[in-house]
């Protein structure tokens, strides 16, 4: 295999991840994880966040420990979860162990939940303010969390994490700084329940201005927040599983680019010591 053929199968790992993903679950997890190990950091987790949960989690558990982590950590809360459920019983609990802590804990608590339920599907890095206070104190908090976090939208709750409405980040930046924060609140305690199945999950009136929603626990604590466009997305994974056969999509490309792919394939596990 020359260098010429491996850079193109790279080159179609970044600019078709989801087509790309469609082929590396049609290959063996062995052949996926050396794949997916040997390419480009960044292409190759986009590519894993499309592949199907037991596609991907059959070739992260064929990885050596340090690199799964390492590409579980660069997904989001909920598509590590979900790869995460997949696993096998072992494999799981060493990935587990070695997480960084807060990223173990999120995973966790998606991993109470069963995959039918949105609970398992939620985004829980959120921007949670008391609502007391000035502007300024409450800058001052935020420069304090963390910078990944979206701040489009800050959520206001009680000390036992009630929900109690929103407040816009831009409108804490055109406010005096003294002014009371209460006084910026839009009060909206709408929220999804945890437990709340898929099918009926998008069928919420909740999406009717918006694509996102907070979601609550039985307690009534806010623990997260649920994108319309991961739940579509869930959704569409499980019609894939259900199908007898792979999509047409797949089919096509693996028609298309298949057999130059599956020689790549070859060449990366000529060694079939585990990565």
């Amino acid at each position: 295999m020359n260098t010429d053929e491996i850079q193109f199968a790279f080159a179609f790992l970044k600019t078709e991840p989801e087509a790309a993903a469609r082929l590396l679950e049609l290959q063996p997890g062995a052949d996926a994880a050396t794949f997916l190990a040997r390419a480009p950091a960044p292409d190759a987790w986009r590519a894993l966040q499309h592949m199907l949960p037991p596609a991907a989690a059959g070739a992260l558990e064929q990885m050596k420990v340090a690199t799964a982590v390492d590409m579980l950590t660069r997904l989001s809360h909920s598509g590590a979860s979900a790869i995460l459920r997949a696993m096998d019983k072992t494999a799981k609990q060493q990935v587990l162990e070695r997480l960084p802590v807060k990223f173990k804990a999120a995973c966790s608590l998606l991993l109470n939940y069963s995959p039918e339920e949105v609970g398992a599907w939620l985004e829980t890095r959120l921007l949670m303010v008391s609502g007391e206070g000035s502007v300024a104190e409450c800058l001052i908090d935020l420069k304090k969390k963390d910078r990944q976090i979206d701040a489009s939208r800050l959520y206001v709750v009680s000390r036992n994490r009630q929900l109690r409405g929103t407040l816009s980040f831009m409108s804490l930046l055109q406010a005096h700084p003294q002014q009371a924060l209460a006084s910026l609140l839009v009060e909206d305690t709408a929220a999804m329940r945890s437990r709340t199945g898929l099918a009926s999950a998008l069928k919420s009136p909740l999406w009717q201005q918006r694509d996102w929603v907070p979601v609550i626990n039985r307690s009534g604590e806010l623990i997260g927040e649920l994108y319309h466009h991961v739940l579509r997305r869930v959704l569409a994974f499980e019609r894939r599983v259900s199908a007898a056969a792979p999509a047409s999509l797949a089919t096509e490309l693996y028609q298309a680019y298949g057999d130059s792919l599956a020689q790549v394939f070859d060449t990366f596990t000529d060694d079939e010591a585990r990565l």
